[in-house]
């Protein structure tokens, strides 16, 4: 299909008809639709945030072994930033500050 094909679709469709699925589209996309019509529309806004919370709670944990393992200085300092930096992550995208576990916590034993 070539650019004119699409022109003459756009010709033979109706502009009510078009505005009308526009906003079908868009009702079941932000859940106004009852979900067993069509299934599920985007993530909702709790969902989102939800999921960047689990994210970013797995990353933080992750960055706190590795500053708590590290072996070096310069590895030491390196983790520290990114515990840090995903720490003002975690406030600004979620309104709260993150309670970070301590080392004796996370790496019992070593």
């Amino acid at each position: 299909m070539d650019l004119s094909d699409y022109k003459s679709l756009a010709q033979k469709i109706p502009l009510p008809i078009a505005v009308l699925a526009l906003y079908a589209f868009m009702a079941w996309s932000l859940g106004v639709v009852p979900t067993n019509a069509f299934g599920e529309g985007f993530a909702r806004a709790e969902e989102t945030k939800y999921n960047t919370q689990l994210i970013l709670e797995q990353q933080l944990l992750s960055a706190k072994q590795s500053q708590c393992r590290a072996s070096t200085a310069e590895a030491a300092s390196f983790w520290t930033q990114k515990v840090i930096d995903l720490k003002n992550a975690y406030l600004d995208r979620l309104g709260r500050k993150y309670d970070e576990p301590s080392c004796e916590v996370l790496t019992p034993g070593d």
